[in-house]
């Protein structure tokens, strides 16, 4: 008698609903297109700590380093910067008038200003915008910023002062003369809420960092810029954090929270039926940690807002089950409200029943 065959079960996966956190915020493309580590709608993350979602405040960043030196010059108090062993004035040598001139003054010249030359480049392809800041980068290049775009003046090391003038980058529009940066050879201008946020110079290639939030720029634009050096932050205000090593844009507001999942497919869209998310946490305490949480189905309104107590268990990681209701559908999101001080997520994963592509409709 042949041995009889028993019926395989049925396939359940468990699929990765956000993950390599902290998450990068993406408000510009589908919700549908968005990788484990983004999100289209989050703040108050824990930047110093990697790997997970934590509730935290923003980071201190650095004003930029540019050393200024003020002259009297007859009835005038006049304001200069020292950079490459000269000294730089984009006041027109008066300590309140706006100018399209940089005035420059001779080599090892520090307390008196000699001019060397002509003395000063115009910059007046747009008389309207007068220079707002300069900023040293690189071995020997000078960035020149104004409302209209920038300027890179080249070859700032050779002390004859034979240099070379880009013409106007109209993409490296500045706000205002703190909205002006340098971070390890590449300089970033804040620009205006309706225009541009966030961009960046490198050799001659300029990217738009604010690319996955254009669609909404009332963060990042015109904003005060500084840096902090070790850390590779680039800081906008007080509301937003360029992360350069990462390329993730990360924001606050006040000390609100929020994270909201990547809207969850699979790759044919065929229906699922989603049971409960499966919540690697840690604790940082022996006390029992919480969240507050919200779920989407398809299209339709956030559901009602629920806190789950999650009780302390050994361990550096563990495995929480969040049971949601069983909900059969193409479409699904998850969304964190709050989040206790002593809790942290590392990955939320799905554990879900995919159906066939006609088994399902709305």
């Amino acid at each position: 008698m042949e041995p009889t065959t028993q019926p395989a079960l049925e396939p359940y996966d468990i699929s990765v609903l956000g993950a390599d956190f902290p998450p990068g915020l993406n408000t510009a493309d589908p919700l549908g297109d968005l990788t484990v580590s983004e999100t289209p709608d989050g703040y108050g993350y824990d930047l110093t700590k990697d790997g997970v979602i934590a509730k935290g405040t923003i980071p201190t960043c650095s004003s930029r380093t540019l050393k200024s030196v003020t002259l009297t010059e007859g009835a005038l108090t006049v304001p200069y910067s020292w950079a490459y062993n000269r000294l730089w004035n984009i006041t027109n040598r008066t300590a309140s008038t706006a100018s399209t001139i940089l005035t420059y003054g001779a080599h090892n010249y520090e307390d008196i200003y000699v001019p060397q030359g002509l003395g000063k480049i115009y910059f007046d392809e747009s008389v309207s915008s007068p220079i707002l800041a300069i900023q040293p980068f690189g071995q020997d290049f000078m960035f020149v910023a104004t409302a209209a775009g920038g300027f890179v003046l080249s070859n700032i090391s050779d002390t004859r002062g034979f240099w070379n003038k880009t013409n106007l980058i109209e993409s490296m529009k500045c706000g205002g003369a703190t909205g002006l940066v340098e971070l390890d050879g590449v300089v970033y201008a804040a620009g205006t809420n309706t225009t541009l946020g966030l961009m960046a110079y490198d050799r001659g290639t300029v990217t738009e960092i604010t690319r996955k939030v254009r669609n909404d720029l009332t963060n990042f634009g015109n904003v005060a810029l500084t840096v902090d050096y070790e850390k590779k932050y680039i800081k906008g205000g007080s509301s937003y954090i360029y992360e350069v090593p990462t390329g993730k844009l990360f924001r606050w507001s006040t000390t609100l929270f929020r994270y909201t999942s990547r809207q969850f497919h699979l790759r044919d869209w065929v229906p699922f039926n989603v049971d409960r998310a499966l919540c690697t946490v840690k604790h940082t305490d022996t006390d029992a940690g919480w969240f507050k949480w919200q779920m989407k189905v398809e299209d339709r309104a956030w559901t009602g807002e629920e806190i789950a107590t999650v009780r302390y268990d050994e361990g550096e990681y563990t495995v929480f089950p969040l049971n949601l209701e069983a909900n059969v559908c193409r479409k699904f999101q998850l969304r964190l409200t709050d989040l206790a001080s002593n809790l942290q997520i590392k990955e939320i994963r799905l554990d879900f029943h995919a159906d066939q592509q006609d088994d399902y409709s709305e």
